[in-house]
């Protein structure tokens, strides 16, 4: 009986197959060891978690301020270190507790964003505030804060102030505070902070055809500050427990007016910065 023979196209292609399968399984070893590596190399998720990303308050009541918190944890198994807070405005005033920078595994945390109603414009706001972080590597997380804010009752006119000063001149500015509400408050203290960067005092009052107060306020502009940008705060104290401190932003640029129009943009936006940024929903 004659043995079996392998056509000869068969027998080449059987050949083919034996001698090339030990480099297939070498390729294939090589390239599930680099998706291996890649998927093991690739970065967790957020190790710093918030008990809201959004908090939404709806319509508020006429107050001097609106305040919240957001709380936090870390949910990681190494330290973390929160390094700033970046508001949207920074009417938001975040103010995070020295204690809270630094968060060992399963530590909770919280910070507190304020915005004083006087300065905004009425309506539906949004602001954000992304939280940047080490864990060791850099991260960042936004949270939201939506809020619709009444009819003002009380009004700072402007919401923020923004001066040039040129050469030992002396620069004045006027300010107003609207009192809309039948009882009206009356202002006890007037101060600015820091204390060299201006003056202010009261020049006169009176009640519009609607019955509103207006508080006329006088702002004099240091003329020996140095040149650059100055910013600092104007806090009215009055005697209403419901509005006791009211906050107008001064921002003072002393010398040469900007070269650009985009420096001149740049410090009318680092000043209004300080009032109202927000945005409607």
């Amino acid at each position: 009986m004659k043995p079996f023979m392998l056509p000869a196209l068969w027998a080449r292609r059987l050949q083919f197959v034996v001698w090339s399968f030990p480099l297939c399984v070498a390729a294939f070893s090589h390239v599930w060891g680099q998706s291996s590596r890649a998927l093991a190399e690739t970065p967790s998720g957020p190790t710093l978690s918030f008990e809201q990303y959004l908090i939404d308050y709806g319509q508020v009541v006429p107050t001097e301020e609106v305040r919240t918190h957001f709380g936090f944890m870390n949910m990681a198994d190494r330290p973390i270190q929160i390094d700033r807070l970046e508001p949207s405005c920074g009417c938001l005033q975040p103010r995070l507790d020295e204690k809270c920078r630094e968060l060992d595994p399963g530590e909770r945390g919280e910070f507190l964003i304020r915005i004083q109603t006087a300065n905004q414009a009425v309506g539906p706001k949004e602001y954000t505030v992304i939280v940047h972080y080490r864990d060791p590597e850099p991260r960042q997380t936004t949270v939201r804060f939506r809020v619709t804010l009444p009819d003002n009752q009380v009004a700072l006119k402007p919401r923020a102030l923004m001066m040039y000063l040129s050469g030992t001149s002396p620069l004045v500015q006027t300010a107003e505070v609207i009192d809309r509400r039948p009882n009206k408050f009356e202002i006890v203290k007037l101060e600015v902070e820091p204390a060299h960067l201006a003056t202010v005092e009261p020049s006169g009052e009176f009640d519009d055809s609607e019955d509103h107060r207006h508080y006329k306020l006088r702002i004099e502009v240091n003329p020996e500050l140095a040149d650059g940008s100055h910013r600092g705060v104007i806090w009215v104290h009055t005697n209403d427990p419901a509005y006791q401190t009211l906050r107008l932003p001064l921002a003072v640029q002393k010398g040469a007016m900007p070269k650009t129009a985009r420096n001149r943009t740049d410090f009318r936006a680092r000043a209004a910065s300080q009032g109202d940024h927000s945005h409607p929903e």
